[in-house]
């Protein structure tokens, strides 16, 4: 943890998947291995996530760049009638009133740019939605806060990782376990109309999504690394003024003397009794 209280999990310390552990979700007579076997491992895996996005150049850069290029400074939302279809033009300027009332009011295009990040991030994001004053209003639920219910087996036929489906439908969300301190006990069922969960990175009968970085997290310290060393090399190169070559024939001591005549110091290598030349390079 840091000094703030923010939990980290170090990438190197998930670079291989669960093994023997590892969950399946099966669909009729298909099989969808995961490398998480239930919410500690999933829980591991986000928090590494999140400390690339935060601490790492390399990684924050390529959610940042994602973010822009795909959402940009915004998206723009225009009420039309549908094909083939009359709608009076003031019951269509009506919804558009609607609707520009919401994104102004819940300042949408900054939650736009927050919720493509948390879902690529976390590889899930979730809002719950609530009637405010006969006005729509949601609010976003953390990929932590949705849990298994008190006495939930690890084959239950229904819940699986906070998320209730059909027994034999894994396609059909019926609702979620949200806990807002994480405390299963203290939980509430929501029923998945009121709540739009977008996963990333899995099949849809996989209830929870995985990171963007999931598969980079082995090599995604050593670009830091790589940076380090590539910076560290370009400034032994920047303080080189020059390389002088000699004609062929040249002795030593005519080099040695050229060098002393155009030295502003010298100083002695105590470990081999050689000379060391100094000239003394002004800016511009």
């Amino acid at each position: 943890a840091t000094e703030d209280g923010t939990r980290y999990v170090n990438p190197r310390a998930i670079a291989e998947p669960p093994g023997p552990g590892e969950r399946v979700i099966t669909q009729g007579q298909t099989e969808r291995k995961l490398p998480f076997a239930n919410l500690q491992e999933l829980a591991a895996i986000r928090d590494a996530a999140r400390y690339l996005a935060d601490e790492n150049v390399y990684t924050c850069g390529m959610l940042w760049v994602l973010e822009s290029y795909i959402v940009g400074t915004g998206f723009g939302y225009r009420v039309i009638a549908k094909d083939r279809h009359i709608v009076a033009p003031e019951l269509i300027q009506k919804a558009q009133d609607v609707i520009d009332e919401f994104i102004d009011r819940m300042k949408w295009w900054e939650w736009e740019k927050e919720l493509f990040r948390r879902e690529h991030r976390d590889g899930e994001e979730a809002r719950r939605y609530f009637s405010n004053a006969g006005k729509l209003t949601y609010r976003p639920i953390e990929p932590e806060h949705i849990v298994d219910p008190p006495g939930i087996k690890p084959d239950d036929p229904e819940w699986c990782m906070g998320v209730r489906r059909k027994e034999d439908d894994p396609y059909t969300i019926l609702s979620y376990w949200v806990s807002y301190n994480g405390d299963p006990a203290k939980g509430v069922e929501v029923l998945a109309a009121d709540v739009d969960h977008n996963k990333a990175n899995v099949d849809q009968c996989v209830p929870r999504g995985l990171s963007d970085f999931f598969c980079i997290r082995d090599i995604a310290p050593d670009l830091l690394k790589l940076i380090s060393n590539v910076s560290r090399g370009a400034q032994v190169l920047a303080a080189i003024a020059w390389i002088e070559s000699q004609a062929p024939g040249t002795l030593r001591s005519e080099v040695e003397a050229m060098a002393l005549n155009e030295a502003d110091y010298t100083d002695t290598n105590p470990n081999n009794s050689a000379t060391n030349y100094y000239q003394h390079i002004r800016p511009g």
